[in-house]
């Protein structure tokens, strides 16, 4: 089942509560609709994960540098090897950031 199908379906339960609340009890739950509340459960519990996974990197790695390993050969001169900056933590954490407000859009 694909996301927007979950959506559908879960737009069609809210859709019968509202034609008539003192119906409730009359609709029937396929298991379509038990596995899109599961999905969208699923969703609600993801948000708090994420916002530890976030936390934890910013506590352990907030300052530190993002760098890529550079080795140059030069038969005439010496060899350069030498860790380059690419990055840092910030650049991660708008990666999460971006996804999260994605996902509550």
């Amino acid at each position: 089942m694909t996301r927007e199908e979950a959506i559908d379906i879960i737009q069609s339960i809210l859709d019968k509560y509202e034609e008539d609340e003192c119906l409730v009890t009359e609709i029937t739950i396929g298991d379509e609709d038990i596995e899109a509340l599961d999905m969208a459960i699923k969703a609600l519990e993801q948000e708090p994960i994420l916002d530890k996974i976030r936390a934890e990197i910013d506590t352990k790695y907030g300052q530190c540098d993002i760098c890529e390993y550079f080795e140059d050969y030069d038969y005439e001169e010496n060899d350069i090897s030498e860790y380059r900056p690419i990055g840092d933590i910030a650049d991660i954490l708008q990666i999460i950031d971006k996804y999260k407000a994605e996902s509550e859009g």
